[in-house]
């Protein structure tokens, strides 16, 4: 998979600064958004133009305002043809948000921080799951 442009939907800082440092030491991706919550996200995707839509969204579950399970049912219904993967990444080890995750359509992978970003390209590319949300 080749990553072109990546959001960070997470309110944590910290966990931002960290992400973006491990794309970039990977040399995976340059350019990226951030947002502090899903509704800020969901803001930018529906005004966003076809060809600045990200390939890959990292979002946290647990957020003020518009959590991540919100965001996800919110952009389902928005973006069907926006070909982004999302990955889960959260300090959650609830076996019930990794089973919710499994049955939501565009959710690559449920991976829990820090990132590790050889975990996150294998789950990734071997996904079978489609690509859209």
């Amino acid at each position: 998979m080749t990553i072109n442009h990546y959001w960070i939907v997470d309110d944590d800082p910290i966990a931002r600064v960290l992400i973006r440092k491990k794309m970039s030491n990977e040399g995976l991706c340059e350019k990226f958004s951030e947002f502090q919550n899903g509704q800020e996200a969901l803001k930018a995707l529906k005004e966003a133009e076809e060809n600045d839509t990200p390939d890959l969204i990292f979002l946290d579950l647990n957020m003020p305002i518009m959590d991540g399970w919100e965001f996800l049912e919110e952009a389902r219904h928005k973006l069907e043809n926006v070909h982004a993967r999302v990955a889960i990444l959260t300090s959650s080890i609830s076996p019930d948000d990794w089973d919710r995750s499994q049955n939501i359509p565009g959710v690559s992978c449920f991976l829990n921080k820090p990132l590790n970003t050889a975990e996150l390209l294998n789950r990734i590319d071997s996904s079978s799951r489609p690509n859209s949300i």
